[in-house]
């Protein structure tokens, strides 16, 4: 806090004046100051000049109403200063600067409820940095870069929030990161993880043959070789 005060000669001949201060808690008496100074400054009729008389800083200890005084004095003929003439008290209030709001601190969560196309990706906001979430987001992709699509529609639960990832490739590794967002921006990079969607199930059928002589109720030929392909286009070539 700097403390200034505008000195004004309205004389009619050049003066030299001292200007002081005194700051001290309000309900201690000012022989307890902090701040007790004075600086000189010579002005010629009419002439008025702005002093800085301290530059102070409190610290957290120090809040609370304080007193703060302005005194002027001015020289005689002789060099004595003389003529007191203090300001009424001013009362000042400091308070506790408030703490700067910092990003969110976010975390990213292992992923759940893995299938051959989708999961469920989570994420929990650690430290809000002092200042309300406006904003939580998730980003994914097949490498770390995470580049193929992002979103902000998650499900919230207290810090934690979630997002239910579909139409994805079976049997291919995800990426993903967990972003928040509050009045001082987004947060920093926060872990990358992975999954896995589980590979599609491979179905397997079993064909049995049975080839008749003559007709379907006839008598059942062994050693007879049958040939041909089932729907998917795979050839079979087999002996009964």
């Amino acid at each position: 806090m700097t403390f200034q005060c505008t000195v004004k000669n309205t004389g009619t001949t050049r003066h030299t004046f001292e200007v002081g201060l005194s700051v001290w808690k309000v309900g201690s008496p000012i022989s307890t100051a902090i701040i007790d100074t004075s600086k000189q400054v010579t002005l010629d009729p009419d002439q008025q000049q702005t002093v800085t008389l301290s530059t102070y800083s409190f610290s957290s200890s120090q809040t609370g109403d304080w007193n703060y005084q302005f005194g002027l004095w001015k020289d005689s003929a002789g060099g004595t200063l003389l003529d007191r003439k203090p300001s009424p008290a001013g009362v000042l209030t400091v308070t506790s600067a408030p703490t700067p709001v910092q990003v969110p601190t976010v975390e990213t969560r292992a992923a759940t409820d893995v299938t051959t196309t989708a999961a469920t990706i989570h994420g929990a906001v650690t430290n809000d940095g002092g200042a309300s979430i406006v904003e939580r987001r998730f980003d994914w992709g097949t490498t770390a870069s995470c580049s193929d699509g992002w979103t902000d529609q998650v499900t919230v639960s207290g810090n934690s929030f979630s997002f239910r990832l579909t139409g994805l490739q079976a049997g291919t590794t995800y990426y993903f990161r967990a972003w928040a967002k509050n009045s001082a921006g987004w947060s920093d990079v926060s872990s990358t993880l992975y999954f896995q969607t589980s590979t599609s199930p491979t179905s397997t059928v079993t064909l049995t043959l049975y080839v008749h002589e003559g007709s379907e109720t006839g008598p059942v030929i062994s050693g007879a070789r049958v040939q041909g392909h089932d729907a998917a286009g795979n050839s079979f070539d087999k002996t009964t």
